[in-house]
């Protein structure tokens, strides 16, 4: 009402709306990341860190749509882009050494960047879930569980641990 007095123009809902998004936008940066930034990503957090719970990339793989593929299927639904990233920690990677069995299962509600995240782990006697990692991939086709499953022996090579055998 001050400013109605003052004879000041009230924004909109909407011009207040696109104001803020603006705003954040130049002050925080762009909510989506490229692939060029997350293949950095990917690099800078490769090396095993010494917090046995700290999380680091295990195995990564991006592809941009001028390099060669090593099957068709997966390109199609995503304008020749691919990525395939497993995370863990040393400490969830222990506990596939004492492990009989693998579950993956991609969860629709868990999201990143409009990807499903894959979360991998093991069950025990008591029916209760114990993860071993999360992936982030462009698709869900065989190749990329392959890849997750390569990556659990990748991580435990990584912490001399024996290879897992299922």
């Amino acid at each position: 009402r001050a400013l109605q007095a003052r004879k000041v123009k009230i924004p909109t809902y909407t011009q207040l709306n696109n104001y803020l998004v603006h705003y954040k936008k130049k002050k925080y940066g762009s909510h989506k990341i490229s692939l060029g930034e997350l293949e950095q990503w990917c690099k800078n957090n490769l090396n095993i860190p010494t917090d046995e719970n700290e999380a680091f990339v295990v195995s990564y793989k991006i592809l941009y749509d001028n390099e060669e593929y090593e099957d068709d299927e997966d390109v199609e639904e995503n304008d020749g882009n691919l990525f395939r990233i497993f995370i863990s920690s040393i400490r969830l990677l222990n506990i596939i050494s004492m492990s009989s069995h693998v579950c993956s299962d991609a969860i629709y509600k868990l999201v990143w960047q409009g990807f499903p995240v894959l979360i991998v782990g093991t069950t025990d006697l008591n029916k209760a879930f114990h993860p071993f990692g999360l992936a982030i991939c462009s698709n869900e086709k065989t190749k990329d569980f392959e890849f997750i499953f390569n990556c659990i022996q990748i991580g435990l090579k990584k912490i001399n641990k024996d290879l897992l055998k299922p």
